[in-house]
């Protein structure tokens, strides 16, 4: 087994260099979509980072779990989660065009035999989407503006339907963590106003893919 894990690295980067490149387009197309502007020269830099990411995300996924299902699952969630990353940092919006899909696609790859029993994925899923429904809820209730967007509950759900109940628990904490400290350094440093949005997509797909790796991936 150990000496198939060269060929599985290999295997992972060269899917991710063809993901990267087939999530670009779908990423460039869903810009233009949502702003109606062509790109510029900060989106080539997104461009990079976002091709970087998923071919770093396919490789360790194809390390860690190998030529399996449980692998290709690893590099199909990291892609679109990296994806609808940029599209929320240069949106403020997660399109229901890739996080449904996702969503439906953590179901099924449990479905199918994944690394939590099916029943976990889909309570997860629920658990996601209504934990920050009911944050937005309070927070709209107490403030009369809203906290967050539509899109990050159904990419919490996403979430929760591939990575299950406690580990979910664990990536809304990092997504947390990371939010309030970036967001704090960002109001120190004048880069966003106090009280401004900030997209908290980024954080969730920070929080998701980091506690995949951690719960459930399986080292050579």
């Amino acid at each position: 087994m150990t000496d198939l894990f060269p060929t599985a690295l290999l295997a992972g980067l060269l899917v991710g260099v063809l993901a990267s490149v087939l999530l670009l387009s779908v990423a460039h197309r869903l810009i233009a979509l949502l702003q109606g502007k062509s790109p510029t020269p900060r989106d080539r830099r997104l461009d990079g980072a976002q091709a970087s990411l998923i071919c770093v995300t396919s490789a360790a996924s194809a390390y860690c779990w190998g030529l399996t299902w449980q692998g290709a699952g690893a590099i199909l969630c990291c892609a679109l989660l990296l994806t609808l990353a940029r599209i929320d940092a240069q949106t403020g919006l997660l399109p229901d065009l890739l996080t449904l899909p996702l969503l439906w696609a953590g179901m099924l790859f449990h479905l199918a035999g994944g690394w939590i029993p099916l029943a976990s994925s889909v309570g997860a899923a629920a658990l996601g989407y209504g934990v920050l429904w009911l944050i937005f809820t309070l927070y709209r209730w107490r403030t009369g503006r809203d906290g967050m967007g539509f899109g990050d509950f159904k990419l919490s759900a996403a979430l929760g339907a591939w990575l299950g109940l406690q580990s979910l628990a664990a990536a809304l904490l990092v997504a947390s963590l990371a939010g309030c400290l970036v967001g704090y350094v960002g109001q120190r440093t004048g880069r966003w106003a106090p009280g401004g949005p900030i997209p908290f997509g980024p954080f969730l797909v920070l929080g998701g893919i980091l506690i995949l790796f951690f719960d459930h991936a399986t080292l050579p």
